[in-house]
């Protein structure tokens, strides 16, 4: 927030409700940084949701999920946020499932529910399914909840589970708005500090020795920037290594 008061000639604060312009600028921040978060899948906001599977249960509901595994590497204190979004492969696009079971490391191969509906048809119609270690996967409504974002969903498996494996559903779970004067943003600060400044400069309608086209690009370039370092980062924390020697 002084980052941007700086910007703007004014006097550093101590706190950031010390007066009411410091507190304006503070509520810039976070819309700053919520515009950040949505812009890139942040490897320090990439979480995951682990559940175990039941021999013969196709449907796990992303609600019991946050109930039941809310400790790390979940940041959130119950789990995901209500911002939370499926974590999607840089290069394919895909959404990302790991059975993470000793022996039987894979991932699982997605199937977006509105562009194919043959795995939920499969498992609600057939009496009798190949039971295996599930290789796709998609996310369907769910039955029973109806939680803001995306966690009224259910995620279906295909094979049927014939044991119990461990999963990894990779999530993208944004922090909640800074309140604290020592909260610790995890998204880069550079593009959230310029974004806030151009804020400030529409709520003033001053350009302050800079033309504003001028401020929109810098803000665009340092954000661009930001994203180019977090991919590289993404991608290594991403590999799963197996026993054959593949990678994924």
């Amino acid at each position: 927030m002084n980052d941007v008061l700086v910007r703007l000639r004014e006097s550093a604060v101590s706190t950031v409700s010390q007066t009411p312009y410091s507190a304006m600028v503070g509520a810039f921040v976070n819309d700053a940084k919520r515009e950040v978060e949505d812009s890139w899948q942040w490897s320090h906001i990439m979480d995951y949701l682990t559940f175990t599977t039941t021999a013969g249960l196709s449907s796990y509901e992303t609600n019991t999920m946050l109930t039941r595994y809310a400790a790390p590497p979940l940041n959130y204190p119950n789990g995901a946020g209500e911002r939370a979004r499926l974590w999607q492969d840089n290069v394919t696009g895909d959404a990302l499932l790991l059975n993470v079971t000793l022996n039987f490391e894979s991932r699982l191969t997605y199937q977006p529910v509105l562009t194919d509906q043959i795995i939920k048809q499969k498992i609600l119609n057939q009496p009798t399914q190949e039971l295996g270690p599930p290789s796709v996967w998609q996310l369907a409504q769910s039955t029973f909840f109806a939680a803001p974002g995306m966690w009224n969903k259910a995620v279906l498996l295909y094979n049927l589970p014939d044991i119990a494996y461990t999963m990894q559903l990779f999530i993208v779970n944004p922090q909640d708005d800074l309140v604290a004067d020592g909260d610790v943003m995890k998204v880069p600060t550079a593009p959230v500090v310029q974004k806030a400044y151009l804020y400030c400069l529409y709520e003033r309608g001053e350009e302050l020795g800079e033309r504003m086209d001028l401020t929109v690009q810098k803000v665009e370039d340092t954000l661009s920037a930001a994203i180019t370092l977090d991919q590289q980062l993404s991608q290594q924390f991403l590999a799963l290594s197996i026993p054959q020697g593949s990678q994924y």
